[in-house]
C-alpha cells in the first residue's frame, strides 16, 4: 500500500500547507524513514483534527505551521538561531554538520543548552529541543524545495483541469516544430526568452 493510499481519507480536505508538508515527507519516504514518516503523518493529522495547542512549546510560532512538529530544516535553523544567538549561516552549517555526524556538532549540545539557560529559557525544554534537532537532523526536509514543488504541481494540475485542450495543442505544436531536439539555449532564443 502506497503512502497516498494509506492516508487517502486524510487527503480529501487538504490545505496548501498540508500539501507542502506531505510532499516534503514523500521525498523523505525511503525504507530507512518509513516508520518516522508514518509517525509524523499520523501525528500531524491527529493534531490538525484536534486543533493542537502548541503554546507550551519553546518558540511556538516556529512550529505553528506543522502543529508543533519539527519537520523542516528551516524550522530547526530558526530554533538554533533563537536559542543560541547564531547567525543564519552558522545555524545552517550546524544542521549540515549534524547530518554529517561531525564530532564538533555532536558535542555542541552542552553549549547549546547553557546558551538557552543563560537567556532564561527552561533547561529541560532547551535540552529536549537539542535532543530533537540532533536526533532528527538527517530526517529534516527542505521547506523551500517542498513549497516550490507543491506550487508547480498545483499549477500543472490546474492547467490540466481547466486548460487541457489548449495546453496540449500548444505543446504538440511546440514538439512538432522542434522534433530534431533542441538545447535550452536554442529554446530560449527561438521563443525570445531570457532570464539574464
Amino acid at each position: 500500500m502506497s503512502l497516498a493510499e494509506k492516508y487517502e481519507d486524510k487527503f480529501l480536505n487538504l490545505t496548501f500547507k498540508d500539501l507542502v508538508m506531505i510532499l516534503s515527507l514523500y521525498f523523505n519516504y525511503t525504507d530507512l524513514q518509513k516508520k518516522h514518516t508514518k509517525n509524523l503523518l499520523k501525528k500531524y493529522f491527529k493534531r490538525r483534527q484536534s486543533c493542537y495547542d502548541n503554546s507550551t512549546l519553546l518558540f511556538p510560532d516556529i512550529t505553528s505551521q506543522t502543529y508543533g512538529l519539527l519537520i523542516y530544516r528551516e524550522q530547526a535553523e530558526r530554533m538554533i538561531m533563537a536559542i543560541a544567538d547564531m547567525r543564519h549561516e552558522e545555524a545552517k552549517k550546524l544542521i549540515c554538520d549534524l547530518r554529517k555526524c561531525t564530532y564538533e556538532a555532536q558535542n555542541y549540545g552542552e553549549t547549546f543548552i547553557s546558551l538557552g539557560v543563560a537567556k532564561g529559557l527552561p533547561k529541560e525544554k532547551v535540552r529536549r529541543v537539542w535532543a530533537l534537532i540532533s536526533r532528527q537532523a538527517q530526517l529534516l526536509t527542505d521547506y523551500k524545495f517542498s513549497l516550490a514543488l507543491s506550487w508547480l504541481l498545483y499549477q500543472l494540475q490546474y492547467l490540466e483541469t481547466y486548460h487541457l485542450t489548449r495546453v496540449w495543442t500548444k505543446v504538440k505544436r511546440f514538439a512538432n516544430q522542434y522534433e530534431g531536439g533542441l538545447n535550452l539555449q536554442q529554446i530560449e532564443t527561438f521563443n525570445s526568452l531570457s532570464i539574464l
